[in-house]
This record gives C-alpha cells, structure tokens and sequence, in this order.
C-alpha cells in the first residue's frame, strides 16, 4: 500500500493508501495519502 504523504489519486490508480485515505484537491494533478 501506498505510505503516508506519498502521491495518490482518489480512484484507486495508482494502488490503495495504506490509510485509506487519498486527500485530493480540486485542481491538483495528484493528491497523497494521509
């Protein structure tokens, strides 16, 4: 899983965070884990 404040995107792309949780902002590119 995806560490903590490394990149993500929301739908699950890039692999799972390990929180759960990819914070993602409208506008950004990416968002990351946390």
């Amino acid at each position: 899983c995806i560490a903590n404040r490394n990149g993500c995107q929301p739908d699950g792309s890039q692999g799972n965070c390990c929180s759960g949780y990819c914070h993602k902002e409208p506008g950004w590119v990416a968002g990351y884990c946390r």
